[in-house]
């Protein structure tokens, strides 16, 4: 019923697809890139405001469409000097982490090019999987 009049359910769907104010809906499917689904999982994940590190940042590419202003973003990465398995933040510092860890091995069945990119040194699925574990464990120690 709306008012003094009644509705069916079919008219209250079909007013829901016309109406100009929106419903407070969290979706949680969406496809894109990287940069994409950023924004999404912040929202749902991440209060505005706090301190996100991003320990594989690289040039960033996952930002590009985040409102950074946001967060306080720590961008980190090999590139500086920084190894995810030995951050320079405090214990139970950060609200949140970003690790994105090589997919695969490096060695003679990959592309130099692709190993110099990730500056790749796992010698096999085993040295991956240790990497994996040194930065779940350092991740554990700096989140809050």
């Amino acid at each position: 019923m709306r008012g003094n009049r009644i509705v069916t359910r079919e008219q209250e769907v079909s007013h829901s697809a016309h109406s100009t104010t929106k419903p407070d809906v969290v979706l949680t499917a969406h496809s894109g890139n990287n940069a994409d689904l950023l924004p999404h999982i912040l929202r749902l994940y991440v209060p505005e405001g706090s301190i996100i590190a991003d320990v594989t940042y690289g040039k960033g590419p996952f930002w590009k469409k985040t409102d950074t202003t946001k967060y306080t973003l720590l961008p980190t990465d090999l590139l500086i000097g920084v190894d995810f398995r030995s951050l320079p933040y405090k214990h139970t510092s950060l609200d949140a982490l970003i690790l994105e860890t090589p997919y695969m091995h490096g060695g003679p069945t990959i592309k130099t090019s692709l190993n110099d990119c990730y500056h790749n040194d796992n010698s096999g699925h085993e040295s991956v999987i240790r990497l994996y574990a040194g930065g779940l464990l350092e991740a554990a120690r700096v989140l809050r």
